[in-house]
């Protein structure tokens, strides 16, 4: 994903945080993620799920893009960051960290950023994760045809 606006990556990312408090942060979501080593399609897709694409109270109030929680408080309460551009970077750092951790394996990094039946998690919410993310980096990653269609299946998660 190339950066500039005219990019139809761009525009893409631009369109999925089109409202909430990722609107306008295409550029500073896809600088963060190369700045770390991590696909920016891939960054983008973890936040848009954890965030429900920037409009979560989590991602507004506390400036936290990827639903990190904070092991000072035994990972029961969020993360709070002084700024959207912190909460970017620790969170693109994290990804990277956890891809490391699982050799990239998408179904392990699931298992590492937000294990099933995780006490932080008493609404069972974590079973969305994979294919939460998988949804948000398909609709990244699809190639727009002549006709507009965008319709290929180039998820990096195992099916």
């Amino acid at each position: 994903m190339g950066l500039g606006a005219e990019n139809p990556g761009m525009r893409k990312l631009d369109d999925l945080f089109a409202k909430g408090a990722l609107k306008g942060k295409a550029g500073a979501i896809v600088e963060t993620a190369l700045r770390n080593n991590v696909d920016p399609k891939l960054f983008a897709a973890v936040i848009a799920h954890e965030t429900g694409r920037g409009t979560s109270n989590l991602v507004k109030s506390y400036n936290n893009p990827a639903g990190i929680m904070d092991p000072k408080h035994k990972w029961m309460k969020p993360m709070v960051f002084r700024t959207l551009q912190d909460g970017l970077e620790y969170s693109a750092k994290n990804l990277r960290r956890r891809l490391d951790e699982t050799g990239g394996n998408m179904e392990g990094l699931q298992k590492a950023y937000a294990p099933l039946n995780a006490p932080n998690d008493p609404k069972g919410l974590n079973r969305n994760w994979l294919q939460g993310v998988n949804k948000f980096y398909n609709l990244l990653e699809a190639k727009e045809t002549p006709e507009g269609d965008a319709s290929q299946d180039n998820s990096p998660v195992a099916k």
